[in-house]
């Protein structure tokens, strides 16, 4: 038996219904903290109309409880009352949530519990009503903002002015980074990846790895020289905010390659590649909830017993990275899974691997296509 540790990755995904917060909290009278939005789910909102700014998570009971009362008071007030929800999930794991529960106020995710902290949130649901010039006017839990208290609420904001910074949504390209490159002083040690609120750290890692991860490719579709592959470097991304990594990847990628001083070059190349697609992907998801649960450390292992590869905690573009190098073909992810999973594969051969991919509610397809191809080389 083989056992192989992969990455490992430090994701914040802060699955517990008490927020650290602030040692004060904003009270009712006084001015709003700005609400930062790190990305909105379903629609933008402006600082136009007075707001009623609810704190969430998909994980939490009460929440979900309370979310056809909201819903109702979103059908009675839309007009007159900006609806917004604040979850400090990651993305996926909100969208995933909302495929099967309709939530009618803009969505959002606090990644950064940047409002959550300045509203010093110590549990969650969480309610606050502020007026259009961003005074404070109530704080409560949901259940207890009824139709004369919203009447009254709009009542008050008839000769209010508009403070036009109260919503914030977040510019990456805005966000103040520090990106520091070393060769690694151990060149034998195994290379990782973490990703918490540090900033991105690539340790022992080859240049040609490197650049795998940020380019969302595998080994398969990457040509580089052997100096690219063998010579291991520590570089270090530190960022004003913990972001999840597919949403700067392009931005980080022209910072690394350049302070690399690598060149690259992308051509797209016709090649029978295999997609993998979700038929009945359920079971994944549940193994995904089930695992974000109980823990917020993630470590990516594969272990070779019976014939088959275990391919513990992994991503599946981790799980491609192994199927390349094992069947040399070209996968591509088309699943819209974007957790961490558990799988069992066939080393015996790319038939028998599909097979068992399949039993997981995958559908494997293998078709000619255009694919990104990516060549490296030193910058002169």
């Amino acid at each position: 038996m083989r056992k192989t540790v992969l990455i490992f990755f430090a994701f914040v995904l802060l699955a517990f219904i008490a927020f650290e917060g602030n040692a004060q909290a904003p009270k009712v009278g006084q001015q709003s903290p700005q609400i930062q939005v790190f990305k909105w789910i379903n629609r933008e909102v402006k600082s136009e109309k007075p707001v009623l700014l609810e704190f969430w998570a998909t994980w939490c009971g009460p929440c979900r409880k309370a979310i056809p009362h909201l819903n109702d008071l979103h059908d009675k007030y839309k007009d007159q009352v900006s609806f917004i929800s604040l979850s400090i999930e990651r993305e996926d794991v909100i969208r995933n949530f909302m495929k099967n529960t309709e939530i009618k106020a803009a969505v959002g995710t606090d990644f950064e519990r940047k409002t959550a902290l300045a509203y010093n949130v110590q549990g969650i649901p969480y309610t606050v009503l502020i007026h259009k010039d961003g005074e404070i006017a109530w704080i409560g839990y949901p259940a207890a903002v009824t139709d004369s208290l919203m009447n009254v609420f709009i009542d008050n904001n008839k000769s209010r002015s508009v403070r036009h910074d109260l919503v914030k949504t977040i510019d990456i390209k805005d966000l103040k980074f520090n990106l520091t490159v070393n060769k690694a002083k151990n060149q034998d040690a195994p290379g990782s990846l973490s990703d918490s609120h540090e900033g991105i750290l690539f340790s022992s890692m080859s240049i040609t790895s490197i650049m795998e991860l940020i380019l969302n490719a595998s080994p398969m579709r990457i040509e580089a020289p052997s100096e690219f592959r063998t010579e291991k470097y520590d570089v270090l991304y530190k960022h004003e905010m913990v972001m999840p990594f597919p949403e700067f990847r392009q931005i980080m990628l022209q910072r690394v390659s350049d302070a690399l001083n690598v060149k690259i070059e992308k051509n797209t190349t016709r090649s029978l590649v295999y997609k993998i697609r979700c038929k009945d992907c359920k079971k994944l998801q549940e193994q995904y909830r089930e695992l974000s649960s109980r823990t917020n450390n993630y470590q990516s292992t594969f272990e070779e017993k019976n014939g088959k590869m275990h391919a513990n905690t992994v991503n599946i573009n981790a799980l491609i990275s192994y199927l390349e190098t094992a069947h040399k073909r070209i996968f591509i992810n088309e699943s819209g899974l974007n957790g961490f999973y558990s799988f069992a594969v066939s080393q015996e051969n790319i038939e028998a691997a599909i097979k068992d991919l399949e039993t997981y509610g995958l559908q494997i397809v293998s078709e000619e296509d255009d694919i990104d191809m990516y060549k490296l080389s030193p910058k002169k």
